[in-house]
């Protein structure tokens, strides 16, 4: 990411101002040539939205430069090849890269007038994706983020501006505690459901439009402004962002900063009849994979004859990603694990190899033949199952091998449960063969805590993966009125659903298996792993306690894992949540509709796009120093656009001398009396010292 200097162009401005445009080639190593400019070598155009709160007012520039040399080598299709910084003084007031892709100049004289196009390192974010922070994907903080991309940027700021307006408390705003440090977001958020990734400049808008800012870069600095916060102050950081002076927003008039020009317009900006913000929700059972049969991989098929005119058909598949199914090879009195291509090698020429243990999915059906062997069916009724092979001596009681793993995405997960359901059906192949002992147990973490209990419904969350002897985490099946040691288990398909802890009333309705509640009041958050290990039965035949695994099937259908809301709580969790409000039903243009893809919890259900703060959500408890006490940032998005498109504003163009105006400078002007304007862009001209602004009543 080093670069090197290929060329300078050197002007003075009218005011005797030294300027020099560097451009600088990743990777670079050659020596630098100088370049004669045009009459305005350099001007600058800052974004012209007239939108106040439009999340971000980045700039372009054009470098207009007189010679004979076409500079074709500064042609590129790489967006960040050619770094172009405007110095005053030896002091960065513009950086950016020269777009790649744009060639289209005079061909006809021996000397002519070229211009090269450049935007500003905050826009090349639109071009860089965002990448994870770690190895798996985890919760980041807004400041954390807002940091990465001013990284990516590769701009040679000399300062970032962040306004002093909220505070996760009266007292952290009195502190002056940057709230953005403790605000924290899935990263999932960023990636959609076919895992592209957002670029940067997306996760940076999302920010500004969550917190009602604007990200401006403005003459070597960055800002990030809030257009009502007129008079209040803002942290003035270092360009690593370690460190901050205060800064006190500031004043200015027109007429004392002086007129370069004569070309001043007047508009009537338009208000507004309604204004709308939907919040995108994104619920955490997306972030959960799904456990159907529809994505597993195929591994093998095979028919196999019954006798007796029945033949058994299976379908061996295996499931892979965030769900997994296991499988594991039988050697010498020990397992190992074995890969999908391992399992092709397999001999399916039976039911199944001898040696395949693990969790086998597979489609199966056993169907009739006539005397020739013709199937007597014309089509396949698969049902799906999770065969369990497990063998004597191998797997014991209270072991962590694991044949089901489900992994879900960071999500904060709040006032519900997960639950894990399935039916079990078991049958021997041998007479009179009743049950002794059953361990089938899992581990469930989110984030840094593990999940204790048992089928009756006690239960804890602790930082410890082990817990006391009473949260097994066994999923017992419901053997219904008979003692499993009283059951008979040489008949077919006896089937048992899972014992559950569900209590009538208790808000989950139609939910059955194993219940893993989250206590009340208590937020959850980061990635999820369950596991579920290797079944370990104990067997009584002819009055002996053995392990005779071998001996018996053991067949999971229908099995889930998911996360579920309570009733009660339940309200707009699958869907957007939309906030809005009449600005002013006299005018006839509505506000096109806001949408933040990271906002605050409002009993949406779990989503992964819900700020977290100190393990807790951001709802309407953020401080602001604008109003004096706690808002909702969508709500108070609402309450800002009511207050200022309400009646009609005025927009000034004035063409000034270029001045220490800065992005949040409030501007005056004699001749619009009782008015104050917000610098919303134009165009720096530098050699003609001159900036026609555009001027927007606030």
């Amino acid at each position: 990411m080093s670069y090197g200097l290929i060329y300078t162009l050197p002007f003075a401005s009218r005011d005797g101002r030294a300027y020099e445009v560097k451009i600088e080639r990743e990777g670079y190593t050659g020596e630098s040539r100088e370049l004669k400019g045009q009459t305005s070598p350099f001007t600058v155009t800052i974004d012209s939205e007239e939108f106040i709160y439009t999340p971000t007012r980045f700039s372009t520039a054009t470098l207009s430069i007189f010679g004979g040399d076409y500079l074709q080598d500064l042609f590129t299709t790489d967006y960040r090849m050619h770094r172009v910084t405007l110095y005053a003084d030896g002091l960065a007031v513009w950086c950016g890269f020269i777009k790649p892709e744009l060639y289209t100049q005079d061909y006809s004289s021996e000397k002519f007038n070229l211009e090269i196009n450049c935007y500003s390192a905050m826009s090349v974010l639109e071009h860089v994706e965002y990448k994870q922070a770690g190895e798996e994907r985890g919760f980041v903080s807004l400041w954390s983020l807002i940091k990465k991309c001013i990284e990516e940027s590769r701009g040679q700021y000399t300062a970032v501006y962040l306004p002093h307006v909220y505070g996760l408390s009266q007292t952290d705003f009195n502190n002056w505690n940057n709230p953005l440090e403790q605000m924290m977001v899935s990263e999932q958020n960023f990636f959609d459901e076919d895992d592209n990734a957002m670029s940067l400049l997306d996760v940076l808008k999302e920010i500004m439009k969550l917190m009602n800012w604007t990200c401006v870069d403005w003459k070597g600095e960055l800002y990030i402004i809030d257009v009502n916060n007129e008079t209040g102050e803002y942290y003035r950081y270092t360009t690593d962002l370690t460190s901050y002076t205060q800064a006190q927003a500031d004043e200015m008039n027109v007429q004392d900063i002086g007129i370069a020009g004569s070309d001043h317009t007047l508009d009537i900006l338009g208000g507004y009849n309604k204004a709308s913000v939907r919040c995108s929700n994104y619920p955490v059972g997306e972030a959960l994979p799904e456990t159907g049969f529809d994505n597993m991989d195929f591994v093998a098929e095979t028919t196999y004859s019954l006798g007796g005119n029945k033949e058994f058909h299976a379908k061996y598949l295996r499931a892979t990603n965030r769900y997994k199914t296991e499988a594991y090879v039988k050697d010498n009195g020990s397992v190992s694990p074995i890969s999908l291509e391992d399992e092709k090698a397999l001999d399916f020429s039976q039911i199944i190899p001898e040696n395949l243990l693990g969790c086998i999915p597979r489609q199966s059906q056993t169907y009739d033949v006539d005397d020739g062997g013709n199937p007597l069916i014309v089509d396949y009724e698969l049902t799906d199952e999770l065969f369990m092979r497990t063998a004597e001596g191998l797997f014991p009681a209270n072991n962590t091998t694991p044949f089901i793993s489900v992994r879900g995405v960071p999500a904060a997960y709040h006032d519900g449960v997960f639950y894990i359901n399935f039916t079990t059906k078991m049958s021997s192949y041998l007479p009179k063969l009743t049950l002794s002992s059953y361990d089938f147990h899992f581990r469930l973490r989110i984030g840094s805590k593990y999940f204790h209990g048992n089928a009756d419904g006690g239960y804890v969350w602790s930082f410890s993966p082990v817990a006391d002897s009473s949260y097994d985490n066994n999923l017992l099946p419901d053997w219904g009125d008979t003692p499993p040691e009283q059951i008979d288990f040489t008949s077919k398909d006896k089937s048992f659903p899972l014992k559950s802890s569900r209590k009538l009333g208790d808000g989950l309705d139609g939910l059955n298996g194993f219940i893993c509640p989250i206590p009340k009041g208590v937020i959850l958050s980061g990635d999820l792993e369950l596991e579920i290990f290797a079944p370990c039965t104990k067997w009584y035949y002819d009055d002996q306690d053995y392990d005779l695994r071998e001996y018996v099937t053991l067949l999971l259908t229908d099995f889930e894992f998911g996360y579920r809301k309570y009733e009660s709580e339940k309200d707009n969790g699958d869907s957007d949540r939309i906030y809005e409000n009449i600005v002013n039903e006299n005018y006839i243009n509505e506000l096109d509709e806001i949408e933040f893809k990271i906002s605050s919890y409002n009993n949406d259900g779990a989503c992964y796009s819900k700020v977290i703060i100190r393990e807790s959500y951001l709802t309407n408890n953020l401080f602001c120093g604008i109003t004096g006490n706690k808002i909702r940032p969508e709500e108070f998005m609402i309450r800002r656009i009511v207050d200022h498109y309400s009646a009609p504003k005025i927009k000034l163009t004035q063409v000034i001398k270029k001045a220490n105006i800065k992005p949040y400078t409030v501007l005056s002007d004699n001749y619009s009396v009782n008015r104050k304007y917000i610098n919303a862009g134009g165009e720096i001209d530098y050699r003609k010292n001159r900036f026609s602004c555009i001027m927007i009543e606030i």
